[in-house]
Formats: C-alpha cells, structure tokens, sequence
C-alpha cells in the first residue's frame, strides 16, 4: 500500500482494510494572534486587489472589447493551455465573463501587467505593495478559484 493511501485512510480513521483503525489525526487551531495577523492580512489584500482593479481593470477590460470567448483565450493563452474546455469551465463559474476577466486580472498580476504592455519596472512598482500580505489566499468576489498575492 502507498504511503499516500496510507495516509488517506489514516486521516479518515480507517485501517488498510478499510475497517475503523486509529483515530483521525488532530486538527490544527491557530492561536489568536496568527488569527488576527491572518485576517489583518486579507483585509489589506482585499484592499489592494480592489485599488488594483480600479488602477488598471478598464484598460483589461478594453483589451478584450468585441472579442468572442475563443478569441480572448486564444490570446491570453496563445500556448493553449488551459484548454478552451478548461476555459470555458471556468469562465462558468462567475456570474459574467468581465467578473472571470478581472479575476484573471487579480490572479496572475505579472502576468495581466505584461499583457497590458508594461515594462518591468512599472510591474515591479505596481506589485511592491502586495509583498507585504504575505502569500495568503483571497477569494475574490465569492468565485471558486482564489488569488495569490503577486
């Protein structure tokens, strides 16, 4: 057996037969400083993704203006992957297509910045502020995928 379903079976309380084995493992509880820091920290997240829309999610927008969705993939994607399927999917999982673009805005923001057309140093500057949050993850607008901070 696997050490990977070892472990699966372990944390489900079950033993390699799937009879009842050993208890699951403890689950960890954050102390309320960490809780604190944690919530600190997505609320200026959330803060800077906001301010990071405003600055910069018209000229995403724009980009994109009388695209179809194949045409918008295959510029954001020129690799193809995702895959348009992919795409697809997960452009479904918002209420409206410019909800999943200002999402992709806020995920990968060297990335968008660099299709925009900035130059290094203007991203540099641009992301700076975001390296304060640390790498927490922050839902964005109630969608299913999160954003990392940079």
């Amino acid at each position: 057996m696997s050490m990977k379903n070892r472990v699966l079976l372990h944390r489900t309380g079950r033993d390699q037969y799937g009879n009842k084995g050993s208890a699951p493992l403890p689950t960890y509880k954050p102390s309320q400083e960490d809780e604190k820091r944690t919530s600190k920290m997505r609320a200026l997240h959330v803060k800077l993704n906001g301010d990071f829309i405003q600055e910069h999610g018209t000229q995403w927008l724009a980009l994109f203006k009388g695209m179809s969705k194949k045409a918008i993939w295959s510029f954001l994607f020129p690799y193809q992957k995702p895959s348009l399927a992919t795409f697809y999917s997960h452009s479904r999982e918002y209420a409206t297509l410019e909800e999943y673009l200002n999402f992709l805005l806020v995920h990968n923001k060297h990335w968008s910045l660099s299709k925009l057309g900035y130059e290094q140093e203007h991203i540099k500057t641009s992301l700076k502020p975001f390296k304060e949050c640390g790498r927490y993850m922050v839902s964005y607008k109630g969608g299913a995928s999160f954003a990392t901070s940079i």
